[in-house]
């Protein structure tokens, strides 16, 4: 019975990679960019292009997809998973409200 639950746990490996990997791509396909996904968009129309340039470039969104692909699976396997959606909101709000001051 143990070879058995060791062997579906082995098997769920790859077939895990291979969903996180379709939802990446499923996700980089949308519209836009995770830049102006994460912001409101009026805060987005009121970023200057140099301004936009330098968050994209820090939110390592011109970066290569392989890249981009290993932040992201750390980033899901290092987050909090005890946190809140709002607690989440708005602690993206307090950073990119800090990030656009050091913009400036």
């Amino acid at each position: 019975m143990l070879k058995y639950i060791l062997r579906k746990l082995l098997a769920l490996i790859p077939k895990l990679l291979v969903i996180s990997i379709v939802v990446f791509f499923a996700l980089d396909l949308l519209p836009g960019d995770a830049l102006s996904r994460t912001i409101l968009p009026d805060q987005y129309h009121e970023l200057s292009e140099n301004q936009k340039t330098e968050l994209r470039e820090a939110m390592g969104l011109n970066d290569p997809a392989p890249v981009r692909y290993a932040a992201w699976r750390f980033w899901l396997l290092s987050r909090e998973t005890s946190a809140s959606s709002e607690d989440i909101r708005l602690d993206k709000s307090a950073r990119f409200i800090d990030t656009l001051h050091s913009v400036k």
